[in-house]
Formats: C-alpha cells, sequence, structure tokens
C-alpha cells in the first residue's frame, strides 16, 4: 500500500530529495484541481509539512495559490509555485516580495529550515 502515499508525497504535494539524506528538498505541489491538500512527508532528518490552497479561476487554472511548509532542522529546499498565479514570477515569502527564479511553468524560491508562508499574487 507504499505505493499510493509515494504518489501523493511525490506529486500532489511535491516533496523530493534534491540531495543525500533530504539535506535539500524540492517542494513542487501538483493540486491540480484540488483547492486544499496537506500532509508531512516523513525524511530521515524530520518530517517536512506542506499545506496547499489555491482558487482556481473559471479557466481552471489557478489564480491565487497558498502554501504553508516547515522545513526541519539542518533542511533547505527549494520551493516552486505555478506560474499562471504568480506572474511575472512573483511570489510573497513570509511577508516579504521577491520574484522567483522562472522554471518553466513555475516560479521558484530558496528556502532555509523552519516555517514559512509563500503566497501568490
Amino acid at each position: 500500500m507504499a505505493f499510493p502515499l509515494s504518489l501523493i508525497t511525490r506529486w500532489l504535494l511535491g516533496v523530493r530529495p534534491l540531495a543525500a539524506g533530504y539535506a535539500r528538498v524540492l517542494i513542487q505541489p501538483q493540486p491540480g484541481t484540488l483547492t486544499r491538500a496537506g500532509g508531512a512527508v516523513p525524511t530521515p532528518r524530520g518530517p517536512v509539512a506542506v499545506a496547499v490552497a489555491q482558487v482556481l479561476g473559471p479557466n481552471g487554472l489557478p489564480t491565487a495559490f497558498a502554501l504553508n511548509l516547515t522545513l526541519p532542522g539542518g533542511v533547505g529546499g527549494t520551493a516552486c509555485l505555478a506560474l499562471p498565479a504568480c506572474a511575472g514570477g512573483r511570489v510573497v515569502v513570509d511577508g516579504v516580495g521577491v520574484v522567483g527564479a522562472v522554471s518553466g511553468d513555475y516560479a521558484c524560491v530558496q528556502l532555509g529550515e523552519g516555517a514559512h508562508k509563500l503566497t501568490c499574487p
């Protein structure tokens, strides 16, 4: 039964290792048409907690996106949010507006350990 759980953590919540032992992680949620999703992904360094909320426009694309996450001690990460909601790569990270690096259909920002809130627009 671990296979469905693996799909949820890797794709829906978007948590994947970028370095050995989860020293760095990628958080790239892909909630599709779900308006909310969340969970904790166990890692050797502690759980990565992820909560996603989005508002979908009439075309089914996100017009607003929020990502709350907590990275355990000793873990850094790259969080990537869908561009339709983050026009021009603009992301608010912990209350501060930044322009994330655009990678494909995502705006990506670098994060350190601890709790973070990211929103678009």
